[in-house]
């Protein structure tokens, strides 16, 4: 029976002109198959259902013995994104305004990963103003302030950083052109090509604040505390209440967990909390900003539960020094 089904979607599909995806549907009834527990061949590459297929029907994984490097990168990579994507969703889920600001956005994934789930919730709706910030040096190291090179030549002497990120030149074309074949906001879409010292101004700041404008969702992938320490002073005055900040090393590099901390900390100057939201895979989080609002006490009477409590302690107590006192009393006879 199982045979006779696949054999007809097949044919359906072959009909309906979508033979590329004749041998996704193979590969996930072949081999060892949704229930098997060998190793199943897997196409990762070009397969919307690659990630799924990794799984056995009860949830746990098949064994990987049998894919190539490039599958097991390809795996690697999909399951990243796919975490991050995820933290996209659940900003856009529930989102209150403001505008998007993304800090260190070499190629683009995770800022059109927040231009799509901000389309899919339909946000343009209710707000329409929204812009979308991307600050990198997309490929291309050039300062003219003294202050901001020193910086760059104490990174790059005790381990090179931003080089790496320049071997092919200045990317800022191809960039712009990512965000054209995206195909969403393309008008409100600004990349901002430098260092953080110099494009993270205090003139851009003020004029933010002067227009009413508010960060409603900070995304920092960072890669380095210093890099982090920087955006955290920036971005200071600009969260907005019920905003989102997502950091792509607080599980994982050290001193970025501690910034943070200080940031928070800071926050409470502005009448601001954080909640921790949820993780991305083992190297990054999403947290969110409330606003300390002043709310009634709740009017519950603890009185007669504590006293249960208090009670219930006692009786726990009683019965442990009988029961120590029965088995003294064994061992005694023994």
């Amino acid at each position: 029976m199982r045979k006779q089904i696949r054999n007809t979607a097949v044919g359906v599909l072959k009909r309906a002109g979508l033979a590329p995806m004749v041998k996704s549907l193979m590969g996930l009834n072949g081999a060892a198959g949704l229930n098997g527990s060998s190793a199943a061949k897997i196409n990762f590459r070009g397969d919307h259902h690659c990630f799924d297929r990794y799984f056995k029907h009860h949830g746990t994984m098949k064994s990987t013995a049998a894919l190539s490097d490039q599958d097991r990168m390809d795996a690697c990579l999909f399951y990243q994104y796919r975490e991050k994507s995820e933290c996209a969703l659940t900003a856009a889920s529930s989102y209150y305004g403001g505008d998007y600001m993304e800090f260190g956005a070499l190629d683009l994934n995770t800022f059109r990963n927040f231009l799509s789930a901000y389309d899919i919730f339909r946000l343009d709706e209710q707000y329409p103003d929204t812009r979308f910030y991307a600050f990198d040096i997309f490929g291309k190291m050039e300062t003219a302030n003294a202050e901001t090179q020193a910086f760059v030549d104490k990174m790059e002497s005790s381990l090179p950083y931003f080089s790496k990120f320049t071997l092919r030149g200045d990317l800022l074309p191809e960039h712009l052109e990512y965000v054209k074949q995206h195909g969403l906001y393309e008008s409100r879409c600004h990349l901002v090509q430098g260092y953080f010292h110099d494009t993270l101004s205090k003139d851009f700041k003020e004029r933010m604040l002067q227009e009413g404008r508010c960060i409603g969702f900070a995304f920092l992938d960072c890669n380095r505390p210093e890099n982090y320490k920087i955006v955290f002073e920036w971005i200071y005055d600009l969260m907005g209440v019920n905003s989102y900040i997502y950091l792509d090393e607080y599980l994982q590099v050290p001193g970025v967990h501690e910034y943070f901390e200080e940031f928070t900390e800071k926050l409470k100057a502005r009448d601001l909390s954080v909640t921790y939201i949820r993780n991305a895979a083992g190297f990054g989080a999403l947290f969110r900003i409330w606003g300390n609002e002043i709310q009634e006490p709740l009017e519950i009477d603890t009185t007669a539960a504590a006293a249960l409590a208090c009670t219930r302690r006692e009786e726990k107590q009683s019965e442990l020094k009988r029961k120590l006192a029965l088995r003294e009393e064994r061992r005694r006879a023994g």
